[in-house]
């Protein structure tokens, strides 16, 4: 096609795309708020020019994600793709000025905040428009994305454990594929910093810009907006639903206003549970004080109304996809992202529950070491402790929060990122009411926190974002940057594009070949009858070899495969540096080895 191929030769214009479709968004949402009653509803918490973004990606993801679902003949997402582009090149062609001009800053002590503020969003922008080196986005996501776009359809493949967790969000990160952009999915999930900007601006507070400030210095903003991940636009999305409930005094709208503002709030809150199911956990506190309020203004049954037609339209059809597509226990499609009914997906369940658990909680929000560091949602976490009690709202919140802290402790990953809605919260409700005490030393200690934060978005921009520019640059990138880019760049010259092969490494969407992910692997027993499901699927796409790495002067990393690999086919040493994000996780050198897989021993071969 001829915009990836314009792409793959001349890097630049996969971020040129990535703007396109950016402003395409833009265009939509203007679209959908000439709707009077959108631009009443959100007017009152928002300029509604930093939430145009916010409601077209919502949008776009509540209408086209059970659409391609149960899609089976049409693709729609190069229609989608183009669309959304000429929407940008029609902003484009009617002088389109920057909606996003923050005012003027001077230098004096009062502006210093907004003039950070400024900084920081401008610097996590060129961080997002950067090449990316994340290892879920690289294990899983774009490979659901690169399956969804040749195929129009969701990768549903049982031996690929992780691409299970797929949701709505692998859209966005298709439709900037099919120009070659991988760039746009990060983009999206800067651009719902702007919305809580937009939120926060509202606020008539002295201090609102500090607040703000805090919200997107948390060290681990760092992380997610450099990465097409799925998640900090849905918390962002979170944090405008909680806006429009605990910032609108119910007096300020009229009847009709409070029933849209229900079923706007809720379709939002769908969405993120569609593309991460652990969102149910936040939505499912904000739905119940949603419920609380529509009960206060005489709306219950609306609430009931909206609730029934979002189920049965938006949410109960994806349900009866995956049960078609994987069978069991209808039921548990409603509290689990992922098929129980086959085996090892229980244990892998557990896993990625206790994923983080037995760690040095302290990590969460104050990091022991610069290997957390991005990990972490930062001191201002302890805003929790000094909340303006006197105030009902506030008390609620508080209340919340508690909530999500101990069902996440007790159900959820207990890991940094879990916990930046809560942050979230708790900082607005902290900016729109005050907090009880204010002391001079914490709020030091929050911007020493920021000035840190930004020299790690700085050094991101300059070691990263070159990536963005030409081709040489982002092969310098990615080999420093991207965990596994060395060795698929290498086998790539080694296999055939129609080969398969199975990969121990995860960051499989480099690889050109066809690869099967071998993370099902340690939660399946191959000498249990069920695991057949599991054989007949690696018969039927018969891998020749196996792909594999070690580290220099020790044995290739070959886990319960070490009995079924035959003659070393292609050896090389190293291959490359341990790659990593993190310039303080990276590593020694490894080699990379290419076995032959012996087919007709499997799965007798196997040590588990």
């Amino acid at each position: 096609m001829f915009p990836i191929d314009l792409a793959t030769k001349f890097e630049i214009f996969g971020l040129i795309y990535s703007l396109i479709l950016f402003l395409g968004l833009y265009q939509i949402g203007s679209l959908i708020f000439k709707i009077k009653v959108f631009n009443n509803i959100f007017s009152q918490i928002s300029e509604i020019k930093y939430q145009k973004i916010l409601i077209s990606t919502n949008f776009i993801l509540l209408i086209f994600y059970p659409i391609i679902l149960y899609s089976n003949k049409i693709n729609f997402i190069p229609v989608l793709s183009l669309s959304i582009f000429a929407f940008g090149l029609y902003k484009i062609s009617v002088k389109f000025k920057n909606k996003f001009n923050f005012q003027k800053v001077e230098f004096k002590k009062k502006n210093i905040d907004k003039y950070l503020v400024s900084f920081y969003i401008l610097s996590l922008f060129f961080l997002s428009l950067s090449p990316n080196t994340h290892g879920d986005s690289l294990g899983y996501h774009f490979v659901v994305a690169q399956k969804l776009l040749s195929s129009g359809k969701y990768f549903s493949d049982i031996t690929h454990f992780h691409s299970l967790l797929a949701g709505s969000g692998e859209i966005i990160i298709a439709i900037g594929l099919f120009f070659g952009s991988e760039q746009f999915g990060s983009l999206i999930q800067f651009s719902g910093l702007i919305s809580i900007f937009g939120v926060i601006k509202k606020i008539n507070n002295k201090d609102k810009y500090y607040y703000l400030l805090l919200v997107i210095t948390s060290p681990i903003i760092l992380f997610l907006s450099s990465t097409a991940k799925p998640q900090l636009f849905h918390i962002c999305s979170s944090a405008v639903v909680f806006a429009l409930y605990f910032f609108i005094n119910s007096k300020n709208l009229n009847n009709k206003d409070k029933i849209w503002r229900i079923l706007l709030a809720l379709l939002i809150l769908t969405v993120s549970i569609h593309a991460k199911f652990n969102f149910i956990l936040s939505s499912s506190l904000l739905s119940i004080y949603i419920l609380y309020t529509s009960y206060k203004d005489n709306n219950f049954k609306y609430f009931l109304y909206c609730s029934i037609l979002i189920f049965s339209l938006f949410y109960l059809p994806i349900v009866i996809w995956k049960y078609i597509n994987f069978g069991g226990n209808f039921y548990q499609y409603f509290y689990t992202p992922v098929p129980l009914n086959i085996t090892g997906l229980e244990e892998f369940k557990e896993y990625l529950s206790g994923y983080g658990r037995g760690s040095n909680y302290l990590n969460i929000i104050v990091p022991t070491n610069f290997n957390q560091f991005t990990n972490s949602i930062g001191i201002a976490f302890a805003y929790i402790l000094i909340l303006n009690f006197k105030k009902r709202l506030v008390r609620i919140v508080f209340i919340i929060v508690l909530l999500h802290i101990f069902m996440n402790y007790f159900f959820g990953q207990f890991i940094g990122r879990s916990f930046l809605e809560p942050l979230f919260w708790i900082l607005l409700i902290t900016a729109k009411f005050g907090p009880s005490i204010k002391f001079k030393i914490f709020e030091y200690l929050c911007r020493l926190q920021s000035i840190i934060v930004i020299v790690g978005i700085l050094f991101g921009v300059i070691t990263i974002f070159p990536g963005s520019i030409n081709n040489h640059y982002k092969d310098i990138v990615l080999s420093k940057n991207a965990n596994g880019y060395s060795l698929f760049k290498w086998a790539n010259t080694k296999i055939k594009k129609d080969d398969v092969l199975f990969s121990t490494h995860r960051s499989i969407s480099f690889g050109k070949s066809n690869y099967i992910a071998t993370d099902f692997v340690s939660f399946v027993n191959f000498k249990d009858k069920k695991s057949t499901v599991f054989v007949d699927e690696i018969y039927n796409k018969k891998p020749k070899f196996i792909l594999t790495y070690g580290y220099s002067g020790q044995k290739p990393i070959l886990g319960d495969f070490k009995n079924c690999v035959g003659d070393l086919k292609y050896y090389k040493n190293s291959v490359g540096t341990y790659e990593a994000r993190n310039p303080f996780n990276r590593g020694k050198n490894y080699d990379g080895y290419i076995f032959e897989f012996k087919l007709s021993i499997f799965p007798m071969c196997m040590s588990r």
